[in-house]
């Protein structure tokens, strides 16, 4: 059953006509597959009518002759917005509010907690943009959603000539409920640093950080608990982060968790468990092979009885270690049935 009470505003943004910030690949994809996510049954579960969505693509023209015919503008993102902020100022809208935005971004050259997307129509000299962070701050102090779950894939350089456009949101004293509202607050890199994107294996493009992102959404292993959570998130990004860059330099993302009132994701129930083969390079009968997690925690030890072992495991990232060595080899399951180490 979709959760009703469940809430998303998706951006993509990957024209930018004015020659110092130059068009994107991957954001209009990102939020796309993003969106796929959250409408899945087996992700975000929810009702297609939850989900407000604005994309390059769905403008015309789609090519435009500069930066004044580009959009969306930042009065198109607020108006994502607006509607729960006119909800919010009644009380409680629901449960989970998701915010995902990819495109160009900046930071506050002094608050690091002020992050802004450049809208379309953004320039040199006219760095219009949208304070991302600020809505999803007035959000939490108002308790509108019991929960917030922030994704921004943008830069966060410092420019001193940009400064970030915060929206004239409406004076609140805040809500006594702030204090028990749950947050996962997800950046693409630390304060200052960029972010990067790619053309992968199978031909499209995609930010670096969104990928690894899905890739811990639908992937991480639930805890004792049967829960997926916030925490477990981060930990299979950060472990997961450099395979997916590749050769790309990427600074770490910025994950902020608070474990003491984290989010649940997922629960799962009985996982699928599927079988993986590892043969050994060079084998010796004295080798021990060691596995972890995605989220870097160690699974278990065994003994190389034979060049070619079998071993059963759920859906997820994972890593084999020959102990003692310098080998060792990142695979997913399902999608590697075969692992040479």
């Amino acid at each position: 059953m979709p959760k009703n009470d469940h809430y998303a505003i998706v951006v993509g943004i990957s024209t930018y006509p004015d020659p110092s910030l130059k068009d994107l690949q991957g954001p209009v994809s990102d939020a796309r597959a993003f969106c796929q996510w959250l409408r899945d049954p087996t992700g975000g579960d929810l009702d297609a009518q939850n989900i407000k969505c604005l994309l390059t693509t769905d403008f015309h023209p789609p090519d435009p002759t500069g930066p004044q015919d580009a959009h969306p503008i930042p009065n198109e993102i607020d108006a994502l917005f607006e509607q729960f902020v006119s909800q919010g100022l009644q009380g409680r809208i629901g449960e989970r509010l998701y915010i995902f935005v990819a495109g160009h971004g900046f930071s506050d050259t002094q608050n690091v907690e002020n992050n802004s997307l450049y809208a379309a129509n953004a320039r040199g000299s006219f760095p219009y943009n949208t304070a991302i962070t600020h809505y999803a701050s007035w959000f939490y102090r108002c308790a509108v959603f019991d929960e917030i779950v922030l994704i921004m894939d943008c830069c966060r350089t410092r420019n001193p000539m940009h400064s970030v456009n915060l929206p004239p949101l409406p004076i609140s004293q805040g809500s006594a409920r702030a204090s028990r509202v749950r947050k996962f607050y997800a950046f693409a890199t630390g304060w200052g640093q960029e972010t990067r994107e790619k053309k992968f294996d199978d031909g499209t493009w995609s930010g670096i950080f969104t990928t690894a992102l899905l890739k811990a959404l639908k992937n991480t292993k639930p805890d004792s608990q049967g829960q997926v959570t916030g925490l477990g998130i981060k930990n299979y990004v950060h472990n997961v982060f450099k395979s997916v860059a590749g050769n790309i330099p990427v600074e770490p993302p910025d994950i902020q968790v608070d474990s003491s009132r984290d989010i649940i994701f997922r629960k799962t129930v009985n996982a699928a468990i599927h079988s993986v083969e590892i043969f050994l390079q060079t084998h010796t009968g004295q080798e021990t092979l060691v596995f972890y997690d995605g989220s870097g925690e160690e699974l278990l030890q065994a003994q190389a009885t034979s060049p070619s072992l079998k071993f059963n495991f759920e859906t997820g990232f994972y890593k084999v270690v020959v102990a003692d060595t310098d080998r060792s080899e990142l695979f997913e399951v399902p999608a590697d049935a075969k692992v040479t180490v």
